[in-house]
């Protein structure tokens, strides 16, 4: 059986929020949801690194790639993945950048449900422990 994964999503759309917290939690995860960059800055702080990250550009205060440049500069907060959300507007450089700028996957909106089962559960096969990986293989 795959561990609980600890997932956070930060976006400032409720719809994207909800859609994510039903399709992460019906996949046996834990999903705490946020549309303030601040306040789930302080959750971070406060209960520690999730191991993914849903983040949604278009913040209020802080923006997305500040909040990259913020999980790159906190040592106990590098274990996170982050997984860009961009909307059908953004281009070509918005993807670069946000790649750049430490997001390890990028997701274009509309959110499809196949597409963030299939991101989770890379997320577990490569993060599993060796020995859990060899054991998936026999």
């Amino acid at each position: 059986m795959e561990r609980q994964l600890r997932i956070m999503v930060l976006d400032t759309s409720a719809t994207s929020r909800k859609i994510l917290e039903v399709i992460v939690s019906r996949e046996g995860h834990e999903v705490v949801c946020f549309g303030d960059p601040l306040e789930a800055l302080r959750f971070l702080g406060r209960y520690g690194p999730a191991d993914l990250l849903f983040l949604g550009m278009d913040l209020p205060k802080v923006d997305g790639f500040g909040v990259l440049k913020h999980l790159r500069g906190e040592p106990l907060l590098r274990s996170m993945v982050p997984i860009v959300l961009l909307s059908s507007r953004d281009g070509i450089l918005r993807r670069v950048r946000a790649r750049l700028s430490g997001a390890q996957r990028v997701v274009r909106k509309p959110l499809v449900q196949s597409r963030i089962v299939s991101l989770v559960c890379e997320y577990q096969r490569w993060s599993a422990p060796v020995s859990s990986r060899a054991a998936q293989k026999g």
